[in-house]
């Protein structure tokens, strides 16, 4: 949804609104000549394919069956306290196995776990014991496998007397393996994570939005306006959606469109609002409602000082307050230089993460997560010799649920928007094999972007969605082609658009979306690569000015993103190659799957009250 705000002064017409416009393995050299010498690898043409084949249930049951994998290694979530202390700090070494065939060329390092000291806070730097064996072989762009995690190519070396450090990049599964089979068919018990924590990984900066400061002047002599809200569609086309009518004393006049007519919402004298405890997903109810001025005292004060203000239209009480849910133990809330705070949340079935932000007059507490109901983890990769295409598939069965929550106002010093996007600084890695040639890992990575559009100091927008889909997540490869999904039943227990709420002389907007990265492969940090499918979610909240009529929308919409590789947003790639423009000349490719498709959308939805009040919903 993209509103507009224009002010133009001491003219009959006034438009007004709020502008809210809500991943080849490898490396390569930056474009900058190299002064070390030192050879570097070429970024290799990956193929892919963005056909789908479409399975029934029964037949996505049986792809996914260990009978239909009978040469496959068996893996298996792993319990952290079976593993040693190197092991659970560092991941599990390789161990060889004559059904697994490496690659040429490659450092294959069967103790590598002891071979290490540290791991970096930036989540891209290793240091080895100088000592240890194998690591004299270390040479830039040679492929270094330590274990599940210390896995990649080096991109930066560093010796330091008994020490050397090294940057590992990401790799593709096939430049590890040259031939072998694995599958798993496991619960899911994120109580079996081990959590990652890098708290200094690159990330983009604030992008601002232009300075937006609310509040309508007190009327000049002779200023007659005309405020219309409208709401821009894809493809370009204004829908008015609500109108304002102010005179030179102060006197407004409020409509809202209805078909292709304007219909007057003063005719009654009072103000129109929906009860925030109205059952969810019921249809529209409205209510007539007074003024009473119970609302957060600045607030109030801002409001009390504009003049012929009139009905004032108010959901009553705030009642939204923020998610309260435990953090991850021994995981500690890591402060972010952009004035915010993440802290990762997560149990046995739920990943998650809470951004608290606070700065330049703009407050919120954003929650995002993932929770997989009664799920069980399928796996299979089969890497054959030869020209056969390789297979492979991740499958979390039973039902996602999706809980965007939101809390945030803004201050007397609110000047500016912001658009923000993160990639949570912990990973939540289970390992599927303590005696394995290849030490997989199954790992949740998640990403969180929050565009607020705030057109009013002190102004409170608060809102709570869960949606939940049966069939789970399921990302497949077969025959280099990608696997289409059943169809999927949507429910949900509360709608952002229903339940926002808040208090505002301008129009409020928000955008929260999530992205939860579920993977089974090798690496660490960001640099994981392997079988991936990646819930991205994205809903949007608005909610008209109390001024005019009274419109609240919310829309709700998920994709699933899969594929072979490592899949990384592009705000990722440039902050690390930004901070690598510091230590090495090469940079990460942006693209980074072997086998990928364009992402799928699994569902949309569109709430609206009154229905259809800042334009046509459908979904």
């Amino acid at each position: 949804m993209k509103i507009l705000w224009l002010n133009i002064r001491r003219r009959p017409l006034l438009f007004a609104g709020l502008a809210l416009c809500f991943a080849a393995s490898g490396c390569r050299k930056a474009e900058a000549p190299s002064n070390s010498g030192q050879p570097r690898q070429a970024a290799k043409p990956q193929p892919s394919s963005g056909k789908r084949i479409s399975l029934s249930r029964d037949q996505v049951a049986k792809l996914f069956d260990l009978k239909s994998h009978p040469d496959a290694i068996i893996l298996g979530p792993v319990d952290p306290a079976a593993l040693s202390e190197s092991q659970r700090k560092f991941g599990v070494a390789p161990t060889p196995d004559p059904r697994v065939e490496y690659q040429p060329g490659i450092i294959i390092m069967e103790h590598g776990d002891q071979a290490i000291r540290s791991f970096g806070s930036d989540g891209m730097t290793w240091t080895f014991d100088a000592s240890a064996p194998h690591v004299n072989e270390f040479q830039m762009g040679k492929i270094v496998f330590a274990t599940g995690r210390a896995c990649g190519r080096i991109i930066m070396l560093k010796p330091q007397g008994d020490t050397v450090k090294v940057i590992l990049g990401p790799v593709q599964l096939t430049e590890i393996i040259r031939s072998g089979s694995f599958a798993m068919n496991a619960p899911l018990d994120l109580d079996k994570m081990i959590p990652y924590v890098y708290p200094d990984f690159p990330q983009s900066a604030d992008t601002p939005n232009h300075a937006n400061t609310a509040g309508f002047p007190a009327p000049e002599d002779h200023w007659n306006r005309t405020i219309v809200v409208s709401r821009i569609t894809k493809t370009g086309k204004w829908i008015p959606a609500t109108m304002t009518k102010i005179t030179a004393n102060g006197q407004r006049s409020r409509y809202q469109r209805i078909g292709n007519r304007w219909s007057s919402v003063d005719d009654a004298g009072e103000g129109f609002s929906f009860p925030v405890t109205a059952p969810r997903f019921s249809k529209p109810h409205l209510q007539r409602v007074l003024w009473t001025g119970q609302v957060v005292e600045p607030v109030q004060q801002q409001l009390g000082q504009i003049p012929g203000l009139g009905g004032f239209h108010r959901p009553g009480p705030l009642t939204i307050q923020p998610l309260n849910i435990p953090p991850i133990p021994h995981v500690p809330n890591i402060n972010l230089n952009d004035g915010g705070i993440e802290q990762a949340i997560g149990h046995a079935t739920t990943a998650g993460v809470t951004y608290s932000y606070e700065k330049n007059g703009v407050n919120f507490v954003v929650t995002a997560m993932v929770e997989f109901k009664g799920a069980n983890v399928q796996f299979f990769l089969v890497v054959p010799r030869g020209n056969t295409p390789l297979s492979a598939g991740l499958n979390l069965s039973g039902d996602v649920a999706i809980t965007v929550h939101l809390n945030s106002h803004t201050n007397q010093d609110f000047h500016v928007n912001l658009q923000k996007k993160i990639w949570l600084n912990v990973s939540l890695s289970i390992p599927l094999g303590a005696v394995t040639a290849v030490p997989l890992n199954l790992t949740f990575d998640q990403g969180l972007r929050v565009n607020t559009g705030f057109s009013a100091k002190t102004s409170i927008l608060n809102a709570d969605g869960t949606y939940i889909f049966t069939g789970g997540l399921t990302a497949g490869v077969v025959d280099g082609h990608f696997v289409a999904r059943p169809d999927l039943t949507v429910s949900s227990t509360a709608d952002v658009g229903n339940t926002a709420e808040g208090i505002s002389i301008g129009i409020t907007s928000m955008l929260v979306g999530g992205d939860t990265r579920a993977m089974v492969g090798l690496g660490a940090g960001p640099f994981n690569a392997g079988v991936y499918a990646t819930l991205q979610y994205t809903a949007t909240i608005l909610r008209g000015t109390d001024i005019g009529a009274a419109c609240r929308q919310g829309t709700i919409e998920a994709y699933l993103d899969e594929g072979v590789g490592y899949s990384l947003p592009k705000f990722v790639v440039d902050a690390v190659n930004f901070f690598l423009s510091f230590v090495t000349d090469v940079r990460i490719e942006r693209v980074g799957s072997l086998l990928s498709t364009d992402p799928q959308r699994l569902f949309h939805g569109c709430s609206a009250y009154p229905t259809n009040c800042a334009g046509h919903c459908t979904g």
